[in-house]
């Protein structure tokens, strides 16, 4: 008998992006403050990849970084986007050192929703142009974008 390690769920995730039909695209971890960055992206990986993800997205109060699920292990990213370029545009630049983490999920959210439903005249959301280049956003139009939100009280 040999030992398999359990399926990911899909709602292990703090964001799940899915297309119009239902199916995983990005599954992503948003950590305000991570303990140990490499290690925990690594296993984001693991576990989105075992669970049926093309792409896995790290948050953190440096960088916003996707990964493509069908590269190596230890390929680079391929969107790394400042959250500073994040805060810039949902928080009215107010400073990392005052951002905590349920905040920091609500302007991931934020910006899912810009990118899934874009508002005329509205400024682009950033990251916007690499990720039309990289083709998911034509991936994900029509889909959905789930945020685990905590609670603010």
């Amino acid at each position: 008998m040999v030992a398999t390690a359990p399926r990911a769920q899909v709602d292990e995730f703090s964001v799940r992006v899915l297309d119009a039909q239902g199916a995983p695209i990005i599954a992503g971890e948003i950590k305000s403050r991570p303990q140990d960055r490499r290690r925990e992206i690594q296993e984001l990986r693991e576990l989105a990849r075992a669970a049926g993800f093309h792409y896995a997205l790290f948050v953190d109060l440096k960088s916003a970084q996707l990964f493509d699920l069908s590269e190596a292990p230890d390929a680079p990213p391929i969107l790394e986007l400042p959250t500073r370029a994040l805060l810039d545009a949902y928080a009215s630049g107010i400073g990392e050192e005052k951002v905590l983490g349920q905040y920091l999920q609500r302007i991931v959210d934020t910006w899912f929703r810009n990118l899934l439903f874009p508002i005329p005249d509205y400024p682009r959301p950033p990251g916007v142009e690499r990720l039309r280049e990289l083709g998911l956003l034509s991936r994900i139009d029509g889909g959905e974008a789930r945020v685990a939100l905590g609670d603010y009280f």
